[in-house]
This record gives C-alpha cells, sequence and structure tokens, in this order.
C-alpha cells in the first residue's frame, strides 16, 4: 500500500489548491471588511443595504471560505477527506447560491453581472469536485 511520500502529486491539483485558496481569502476578508462597524460610518447606505440581507447570506462566505481553504489543504497533502470537506462546502454553496437568487436585496445590489458571477463560480467549483472525485477514483487521495 502506497503512502503519500511514494505519490506524485500532479501538477493541476497544486495549482488548483493554490487557486482556490487564493480565491477563498478575499471572500473572507471582504465579507469581514463590509460587515465591520466602519462601513456604517463611512457609508450608511450600502450598509443598511447589506444589513437588509439575512445573517445566512452575510456570514455565509466566512464559513465557506474557511471550509475552502481546509478542504484545499486536505487536497494539496492527498487526503481522501479532502472530498468530505469539499463536499460539505458545495451542498452548502449550493444552498447559499439559491437563497442569494431568491432574495431581492441581492439582486438589486449585485444585478446580472453578480448572477452571471455566481453561476460561473458553481460551475468552477463543480469541475474541481469532479477533478477531486475522479483523483479519488484513481487512489491518487489517500
Amino acid at each position: 500500500m502506497d503512502t503519500n511520500e511514494n505519490k506524485k502529486r500532479p501538477f493541476p491539483l497544486t495549482l488548483i489548491a493554490i487557486y482556490v485558496i487564493f480565491q477563498a481569502l478575499p471572500k473572507i476578508t471582504g465579507t469581514l471588511i463590509i460587515l465591520s462597524p466602519s462601513l456604517k460610518e463611512t457609508n450608511p447606505e450600502l450598509y443598511a443595504q447589506i444589513q437588509s440581507l439575512s445573517p445566512f447570506l452575510n456570514y455565509s462566505p466566512i464559513v465557506l471560505g474557511i471550509l475552502l481553504i481546509i478542504s484545499m489543504i486536505l487536497l494539496f497533502l492527498l487526503k481522501k477527506s479532502s472530498l468530505i470537506v469539499y463536499a460539505i462546502y458545495f451542498v452548502l454553496d449550493l444552498i447559499t447560491s439559491i437563497s442569494k437568487t431568491l432574495s431581492p436585496n441581492w439582486i438589486d445590489m449585485f444585478g446580472t453581472k453578480g448572477l452571471t458571477s455566481l453561476f460561473v463560480s458553481i460551475a468552477i467549483s463543480a469541475i474541481v469536485f469532479g477533478y477531486m472525485i475522479w483523483l479519488g477514483k484513481k487512489e491518487i487521495l489517500n
């Protein structure tokens, strides 16, 4: 039985892990900045609009970002548990995305560009998840 030390890490895996982590970090920090009280002082109208969204929609990017970073670190370490963490992330991301599209305040704030970005993000997540499943079936993940 091979250990992780004996397995060669596929180069695309490394690129995906780094790319996804760098995508998650700004989501977490951006959400923290937007939800900070200083926004209330600098732009009270935007702050009021953001506060009109549900707490679930406001705080979900932080939780999703943390799950994403954990799953990518596990993927980089070739751990099969990365599939479970990413699956949880993916399901929560889908639920959040559906909630966003059903929220009239969110669509008013972000419009069709935000909606397009949302669907592209889901497509990329699905491709990454498919690649992770493929790695699991090829027994690269252990």
